[in-house]
């Protein structure tokens, strides 16, 4: 058997070509990953259904990612295929860098009273202008979430088969939501989503307050899994854990 391709999707809403986009390409490009520009979507739900039908050579052993645009990885990019191909055995879902293990019916995954009681995962690196400083936001160790966020996600061709990538009826936002709309898809199907640790570079703090189009698509989603809400997974314990909550309370007392 042919060994398979891997694939990355990346929507951009803007059109051009930036300096961290080029830089993004020629990462996947080293990675083994084939990399996808997806510049004249109407919506990020277009956008990535129509790239994942235009791209024949996926298979069940692919791996594929889909991204935000502005991002680029903060570390050696030789090791992120052999880590997306190991964190994604048979049964997982959709793998990423930040998500939470408890969406109750806000649905706001980085809700900060689940933050302070532990539940999030993951963590996402900022780059500040005009002078470069870097600063992280921690939301706490990796492993198994309910939902992720669409910064970065990836997930195998035999999982994606099961996902409904189109825009449903009821969303108004052609770029909001998608990403819990995916990943609760997969967790609802009973496979794990699931946080890795994979240091990436946001230049977007990512604000969504006073924006309409994520408002409406939020009372949609909520409206879409009414009763079926909260979706939860149990935390897993291990060692980077306890060391993670350790330092976290270490840090509080001082």
């Amino acid at each position: 058997m042919a060994n398979p391709r891997h694939f990355a999707f990346i929507c951009t809403r803007g059109g051009g070509f930036t300096p961290t986009l080029k830089k993004l390409l020629v990462d996947f490009k080293n990675a083994g990953i084939t990399p996808k520009v997806i510049v004249d979507s109407s919506s990020i739900f277009d956008g990535y259904t129509r790239a994942i039908k235009a791209t024949p050579q996926i298979t069940d052993e692919s791996v594929i990612v889909f991204c935000h645009d502005d991002i680029h990885f903060k570390d050696e990019t030789d090791f992120l295929l052999p880590t997306l191909l190991s964190s994604t055995p048979e049964g997982t879902g959709f793998i990423g860098v930040a998500g939470t293990t408890f969406l109750d019916f806000e649905c706001i995954w980085w809700k900060q009273q689940y933050w302070r009681k532990g539940m999030h995962r993951g963590q996402v690196w900022h780059q500040h202008d005009p002078i470069p400083t870097e600063s992280r936001t921690d939301y706490g160790p990796p492993g198994p979430v309910a939902v992720l966020d669409g910064l970065f996600l990836a997930i195998r061709g035999r999982a994606l088969k099961i996902i409904k990538t189109e825009q449903p009826e009821t969303f108004e936002g052609p770029w909001d939501f998608y990403d819990l709309y995916y990943t609760a898809q997969a967790h609802e199907a009973g496979l794990t989503n699931r946080v890795i640790n994979l240091s990436i570079f946001h230049e977007s703090a990512g604000e969504l307050a006073g924006r309409e189009s994520w408002h409406k698509n939020r009372a949609a989603f909520q409206a879409l899994y009414m009763g079926r809400l909260p979706f939860t997974v149990v935390p897993e314990r291990n060692n980077e854990q306890d060391l993670h909550q350790r330092t976290n309370h270490r840090k509080g007392e001082r």
